[in-house]
C-alpha cells in the first residue's frame, strides 16, 4: 500500500487547495488521495525563509511528523511531499518499482519515498534526535535540509538510498511534479511559480512553443525562480515608441503575504503601494520570475496585469534600446501563446 502525505500550516493549506495551482485540487486521474496533517503552533508562514528561527522551529516539528508517519505505516510505502508541489503525471506505479530496489528515495527533503521498515525508521529516529540535540541558536541557516544532506551523503555508499531523478521535482520533458523549491519568501509567489509551472508543462504535452526551447530541452534540471512583484511604468517614451525605460520598483514581501494570509487581492496592495511612489505616468502592476535555463541571467520576464503581456527585461532600472526592444517585441509573442490565460488568475 502507497500512503501519501503532505504536512503543512495554515497558510500552506490554503495553498494546497488553491483551485489554479494547489497541490491537492491538481491531481492526476488515478492518483490517491494525499492525507493532509496541519501542524499547530506557528501560525505565520514564512515560505523559503530558512534563516528564520521560527521557520527551523517548523521544520523540526514537521520532521517528527514524518517519524510518527513512517512508524504508523511500517510494512507499507510512505511519499512525503513537501507543499509547494504541483502533480502532472500519477508516478505511484514507477515509485513502486524503484522501491524494489532502494529503500529510500529522495530529492533532498521535499520530495521522499520509502519503505517503512527496520533500516528507514532507525534512520529517521536518529535524524531526529541529531536534529534535537542543535540548540536553537546553534542551527544554521538551512536547517535540518544541511543536517539531511550531510547524513544522506554518509549513507548513500550503503545502497539501500538513492537520489530521485530530476523527472521528480524538476521541469523536463516527462516530468512527474515541480517542486517551487526557488518561488520565492511569499505564497503569493508560490502560486505564480506554479501556475507557470502548469503552463509550460501543458505546452510540453501539447507540443506547444516554449521560452528558450532549445536551452529548455538541453538540461533536466530547469526551474523557475520567483524574483517578486513590481510596479512602475513605462516611460517617457511610449509604449509604440522606440527607447524610453521601464522604471520597476520592487514591492515588498511584507505586502505580498498579505495577499493568502490576510486575504488582500493584488489590486488592494498595488493601490496602496502606487500612493508611495512619484510615477510621472499611470503605474501598472507586474510579477517577475526568472528560468534556469535562461542564458542571459541578467534578464527576468514581467507580467502586465493590464496589458495581459508578458516582457524579458533586463531586471530593475532599464533603459531599452532598439535592439532591445525588438527582442522585448519577440519574447512577447512566444511567451503570450505559451502562456495563454494564465496571468489572468488574481495572484
Amino acid at each position: 500500500m502507497v500512503n501519501v502525505y503532505v504536512v503543512v500550516d495554515e497558510g500552506y493549506l490554503r495553498l494546497i487547495k488553491h483551485p489554479d495551482c494547489g497541490l491537492l485540487a491538481n491531481l492526476p486521474s488515478g492518483f490517491p488521495s494525499i492525507t493532509t496533517v496541519v501542524t499547530e503552533g506557528i501560525s505565520e508562514t514564512r515560505p523559503g525563509q530558512t534563516n528564520d528561527g521560527d521557520f527551523k522551529t517548523l521544520m523540526l516539528e514537521r520532521l517528527a511528523m514524518y517519524v510518527d508517519i513512517i512508524k504508523k505505516h511500517q510494512g507499507e510505502i510512505v511519499v512525503l511531499l513537501d507543499a509547494d508541489i504541483v502533480i502532472f503525471e500519477n508516478f505511484i506505479d514507477d515509485i513502486g518499482e524503484r522501491l524494489k530496489k532502494r529503500d529510500f528515495l529522495h530529492q533532498g527533503m521535499g520530495i521522499m519515498a520509502l519503505n517503512s521498515n527496520s533500516t528507514t525508521i532507525e534512520f529517521w529516529e536518529s535524524f531526529l534526535d541529531k536534529c534535537r540535540g542543535i540548540l536553537p541558536h546553534e542551527r544554521q541557516d538551512g536547517y535540518p535540509e544541511i543536517e539531511f544532506r550531510d547524513l544522506i551523503i554518509e549513507k548513500q555508499g550503503e545502497g539501500w538510498c538513492e537520489k530521485l531523478p530530476p523527472e521528480y521535482g524538476y521541469l523536463c520533458e516527462n516530468t512527474y511534479m515541480y517542486h517551487a523549491m526557488n518561488g520565492g519568501s511569499t505564497l503569493s509567489e508560490k502560486r505564480t511559480v506554479l501556475n507557470i509551472a502548469l503552463a509550460i508543462n501543458k505546452n510540453i504535452k501539447q507540443k506547444q512553443p516554449l521560452p528558450m526551447e532549445e536551452a529548455f530541452y538541453n538540461s533536466k534540471y530547469n526551474t523557475i525562480h520567483s524574483i517578486g512583484y513590481y510596479c512602475g511604468t513605462h516611460g517617457p517614451a511610449t509604449d509604440g515608441e522606440e527607447g524610453g525605460a521601464w522604471l520597476l520598483r520592487q514591492i515588498g514581501s511584507e505586502y505580498l503575504k498579505r495577499v493568502v494570509d490576510e486575504g488582500e487581492t493584488m489590486g488592494k496592495i498595488f493601490d496602496n503601494i502606487c500612493r508611495l511612489n512619484d510615477f510621472e505616468v499611470e503605474p501598472r502592476l507586474y510579477k517577475a520570475w526568472k528560468y534556469s535555463w535562461d542564458p542571459d541571467s541578467d534578464y527576468g520576464f514581467f507580467f502586465d496585469y493590464k496589458g495581459q503581456n508578458v516582457m524579458r527585461l533586463r531586471c530593475g532600472h532599464v533603459e531599452v534600446s532598439k535592439e532591445s526592444k525588438k527582442s522585448a517585441g519577440h519574447t512577447n509573442a512566444s511567451v503570450g501563446s505559451a502562456f495563454g490565460n494564465w496571468g489572468t488568475h488574481n495572484d
